[in-house]
């Protein structure tokens, strides 16, 4: 089946789906970080499904070729080629791709930070030259003004599919093309491209290699952790199934399992449930909730389940720890 590439050149892109995510993108533009966790044409077979979730960062769909369903506020929206929707933060949302006709979406995962916070120091990986400058010294005052002016749209959006009018999706091909041919500027090109899709959203060189080295790399397999990791930490209080995460990440189910032995010498669900454990560690010392609500709220099933896990982690009940917590805190 041939498809649809009025929109975008596809073929090039498929051949490297993931070479743009492979980057470790972070730029300043006005008073905002910027950090690009996911930039890759992604493709689902017919039928696929991806049930409710959400991001803690902006995601950017646009669908290339294919066609679906989407839910937004317990809305459906039809999905078709030509179509783009924005998500988050903690929007939640599902996506189901139509039975016969396979989807390929051009996504983007953007993290939108202030500068001025400690969380962005924090997420830059501790780059402690951000915070010797004044914000007001990262650009002139019309970036800064049409960067929060933009910044302020991307929250207010509309949570539904709209069409793309303004070719958007030309500056994922234009991203992916700057690297392929090590362009001169590659960075302020790709920086560009991304500044170039937050604004269209909100509304609708030199040909000198160079060094595939001058830009830094994470591995594929340092990206999907990430990712899944960082799904975990935004869904933890709904179920979550590895199938799940393995196909929002872009991996089969073996290569998730493989992912977390590497990073974490465990297993998904182990470390699954350690996130878990850590927020519910938290509520019984500083919460007035029962066990069974605290359990429920945070993705166990049932509390018999946490009872067994927990005495397994700590070698106590959760109601032994919450009582030996408040009789320390009372101390």
């Amino acid at each position: 089946m041939i498809k649809n590439e009025r929109f975008v050149p596809l073929q090039p892109m498929r051949e490297k789906p993931f070479l743009l995510e492979k980057l470790d993108l972070k730029f300043r533009w006005g008073n905002y970080g910027f950090r690009v966790l996911r930039f890759h044409l992604n493709s689902f077979a017919p039928g696929a499904k991806i049930g409710f979730h959400k991001h803690s960062e902006f995601e950017f769909h646009f669908v290339a070729s294919g066609k679906g369903n989407v839910v937004l506020d317990d809305q459906t929206y039809f999905l078709q080629e030509g179509m783009f929707y924005l998500t988050g933060p903690d929007v939640l949302h599902a996506q189901e791709m139509d039975q016969y006709d396979p989807l390929e979406e051009l996504c983007l995962h953007l993290e939108i930070v202030p500068l001025t916070t400690d969380s962005f120091i924090e997420r830059m990986d501790n780059d402690k030259s951000i915070a010797s400058v004044e914000p007001a010294d990262w650009g002139k005052e019309q970036e800064v003004s049409e960067a929060e002016q933009c910044v302020r749209q991307l929250y207010d959006l509309p949570a539904r599919p709209m069409m793309d009018r303004r070719q958007t999706m030309s500056y994922f091909y234009r991203a992916y093309d700057a690297i392929v041919n090590h362009e001169s500027g590659v960075y302020e090109t790709i920086r560009q491209c991304i500044i170039q899709i937050m604004l269209l959203t909100t509304h609708a060189s030199n040909q000198e290699k160079q060094p595939w080295l001058t830009l830094p790399h994470r591995e594929a397999s340092e990206v999907h952790f990430q990712m899944a990791c960082q799904f975990i930490r935004d869904n933890y209080m709904f179920p979550i199934a590895l199938e799940e995460v393995a196909t929002t990440v872009g991996i089969s189910k073996r290569q998730l399992q493989r992912v977390f032995q590497k990073y974490t010498s465990a297993t998904f669900t182990a470390y699954l449930e350690e996130v878990r454990l850590t927020h519910i560690c938290t509520e019984l010392r500083i919460g007035n909730k029962t066990v069974e609500h605290i359990a429920l709220d945070n993705g166990f099933e049932n509390v018999n389940y946490l009872y067994l896990v927990f005495k397994k982690r700590y070698g106590m009940t959760p109601r032994s720890f919450k009582e030996q917590s408040q009789q320390i805190i009372n101390e």
